[in-house]
């Protein structure tokens, strides 16, 4: 588990990295780990969190309320967020306070156009 954070620069690749990284983390299959999720946070991203979150949950819907030990998160969920979507990082902390320690750690990678 962990949170990776993609910046740069636009057109810098941050974007299809950030797909490859959920990509692999849904393909990779190892013993336990057939249900594992990934968590893509867009730069950008207007929609609904509970939406968000039900990817990285077990078979049910996200009850907000919920304490986050009570909610069965899939085994080794990966969350990946490119650029500004840290915002949306901090909303998912807001409602589900301890969200950030118990996903960590957080990793920050910056991407760059080179010519």
């Amino acid at each position: 588990m962990s949170i990776t954070i993609i910046n740069g620069q636009p057109r810098s690749g941050k974007t299809m990295i950030a797909n490859a990284l959920r990509n692999m983390v849904l393909n990779y299959r190892q013993s336990g780990d057939a249900e594992r999720g990934a968590l893509l946070i867009e730069e950008g991203f207007q929609g609904e969190i509970k939406g968000l979150l039900e990817k990285i949950i077990k078979g049910e819907e996200l009850k907000f309320g919920a304490k986050l030990e009570e909610i069965p998160w899939k085994p080794n969920p990966e969350v990946i967020v490119i650029g500004s979507g840290i915002g949306v990082l901090d909303d998912i902390e807001t409602l589900l306070p301890g969200f950030k320690k118990k996903f960590g750690p957080i990793y920050k990678v910056t991407t760059e156009v080179v010519k």
